[in-house]
């Protein structure tokens, strides 16, 4: 019971509290203690072209799970927002995930975005999400304060689907090249 005297206690004086939208999801009021000052969701649908045929096992039973290689290609909706003017979303955003051998002769795989590689940027894919695989696309505006993070997820029948976030901050997110 004084633990949770104390929560209460604690997001009465920072003046945050947390409460469930409409749609169930959970949003916060208050002071953004990371710095955020607004947000957007975002919905995402697509396709998938691929690269490249999955391999076999040696038992001759087929590959199964995550394949991301070939061309991901998918548009952001924009979703709830708290923003005062939300931000402008591309047309299409595409990338493609492509296997490469290294040193050794062992594959890897290798990420590049294509809507515009000029933009700061980090592609990095793995299996998992509610498909076979889930992609992820972050995107930094110039001064790093304007931050997108887009997760398009492949499914079985090569279609993407998936959600985002736009976020504004006080101070600059990118973190390099790391």
């Amino acid at each position: 019971m004084l633990r949770l005297a104390g929560i209460f206690a604690v997001l009465l004086s920072t003046g945050c509290l947390v409460d469930s939208g409409e749609d169930g999801t959970i949003m916060q009021s208050g002071p953004d203690l990371i710095g955020r000052v607004c947000t957007m969701s975002m919905t995402v649908t697509g396709t998938f072209v691929q690269g490249a045929a999955p391999p076999v096992h040696e038992d001759g039973t087929p590959y199964t799970g995550c394949w991301p290689i070939g061309v991901w290609t998918f548009q952001a909706q924009r979703g709830s927002t708290d923003c005062a003017q939300p931000p402008t979303l591309l047309g299409q955003y595409q990338f493609k995930v492509e296997e490469r051998l290294d040193a050794d002769g062992l594959p890897y795989q290798y990420n590049t975005f294509m809507t515009d590689p000029s933009i700061r940027h980090r592609v990095k894919v793995s299996q998992g999400g509610d498909g076979l695989c889930e992609g992820e696309l972050n995107l930094f505006s110039a001064d790093g304060k304007e931050v997108w993070i887009i997760k398009p997820e492949l499914y079985e029948d090569k279609h993407l689907g998936g959600d985002g976030e736009y976020s504004l901050h006080k101070d600059d997110q990118w973190l390099g090249d790391n």
